[in-house]
């Protein structure tokens, strides 16, 4: 299996973990048409539907759909054979048996409180249970298995779960109010917090340009360092040092002593 359709499955788990709480083992109920296609397609649904979902599956069927496949004649017997091999769950129709489609229907009642995967290839009955919140929809598509992503009244439904769960309840709206008279707030009073005005922003300083330099300040400071070549070398002037009269006197005694010994 893909990893994409893994990934898209495992999407829409997480839905109806978190929406409608979904948890492990799945409930998958298999009808007559979905039994059929597998049977053509050479799908195991036992092992196949787990290793897609990614869980631990009980792979269920009804009285209703063993029943209508029953009298549907020899060219389903196969599929048939399918269906006995998954477990009836309790659908209420064992003495009057129902058309699988209607009996499906029914078990996925308003809330779908069983948690029921339904797995058929009925578009009818399909487009039924889309109506109804919280009902996962499995078929097979180009010889793979599908979950439908969730319908649009299942999503719903679940941004009234979730407003729900923000509001406060009766009980806590009176604690609430009962907190704002203990501090002193009016209830009808809206809390503004004053934005801070900021003022302009410096430039950033990764992109301000850099100043040019003049082209006569090159010149000196390379000539300042001395790296630069010898025409552009300054020659520093040594200053004379005035001598006192003492040192002059000096001088001139060492200067006649000199001369005299020569």
């Amino acid at each position: 299996m893909k990893v994409k359709r893994y990934k898209k499955a495992q999407k829409v788990l997480t839905f109806y973990q978190n929406n409608f709480h979904f948890v492990e083992p799945y409930q998958v109920v298999v009808d007559g048409t979905f039994a059929l296609l597998a049977l053509k397609m050479k799908i195991n649904i036992k092992e196949q539907i787990p290793k897609y979902l990614g869980a631990e599956c009980n792979v269920f069927t009804t009285s209703c759909c063993i029943h209508e496949t029953e009298n549907l004649g020899p060219g389903l017997h196969g599929a048939l054979l399918v269906l006995k091999q998954f477990i009836p769950v309790k659908c209420g129709h064992a003495e009057k048996p129902l058309p699988a489609s209607a009996c499906l229907h029914q078990i996925c009642k308003a809330g779908n409180p069983e948690k029921y995967f339904i797995a058929c290839q009925d578009q009818e009955l399909q487009d039924k249970l889309r109506k109804r919140p919280g009902v996962p929809i499995l078929y097979l598509h180009h010889q793979s298995l599908t979950l439908e992503k969730p319908s649009e009244k299942s999503e719903e439904a679940a941004k009234v779960l979730q407003e729900d769960k923000v509001t406060p309840t009766g009980y806590q709206k009176e604690v609430l109010e009962g907190r704002k008279k203990e501090l002193g707030i009016d209830s009808t009073e809206q809390l503004v917090k004053k934005r801070k005005r900021r003022g302009p922003k410096q430039p950033n300083p990764l992109s301000v340009k850099k100043s040019k330099k003049k082209p006569g300040a090159d010149s000196s400071s390379k000539s300042a360092d001395g790296k630069d070549g010898d025409k552009n070398k300054s020659r520093k002037r040594h200053k004379r040092l005035k001598m006192s009269d003492a040192l002059k006197g000096l001088h001139r005694k060492l200067l006649t002593q000199s001369q005299t010994d020569e």
